[in-house]
């Protein structure tokens, strides 16, 4: 528990949860961006449906 705890201030203490928001942000956007270069052999819905599942589980 004392260690859990350690953890858990220092997860907090360096703001681990805004940076990994905005790394996930930053990521979708680059997917957004990937996913409108490639062809449409295969749909562009496709892509988006892959991405709404994985984004911000």
């Amino acid at each position: 528990p004392e260690k859990v705890a350690r953890v858990k201030q220092l997860y907090d203490d360096m703001d681990l949860l805004k940076k990994f928001a905005m790394y996930e942000n930053h990521a979708y956007n680059e997917v957004i961006a990937l996913i409108g270069q490639t062809s449409n052999e295969i749909p562009h819905d496709v892509f988006y449906t892959i991405l709404e599942h994985c984004y911000k589980k």
